[in-house]
């Protein structure tokens, strides 16, 4: 997923939303690759206990570190 990212390294940020009427901009930006764990991923076919009705659990492994930074004129 890391590829899809191509932002530029500066830009503007416009909010206009009620009671927000600003400009953000911000420069130097700069992304680092997720690193995703996938220790505890996990597909299994179960049953509800409600219903016993059959259902696909699936836990997916989240993103474990990712950090964005960049100087910004509010």
């Amino acid at each position: 997923m890391n590829w899809d990212l191509n932002p530029s390294k500066s830009g503007t940020i416009k909010f206009d939303t009620f009671p927000i009427y600003t400009d953000i901009y911000y420069s130097a930006l700069k992304i680092d690759p997720f690193k995703i764990d996938i220790e505890k991923a996990a597909l299994n076919y179960t049953n509800m206990v409600v219903d016993n009705d059959p259902v696909v659990y699936a836990q997916i492994p989240l993103i474990k570190h990712w950090s964005v930074g960049f100087h910004y004129l509010y």
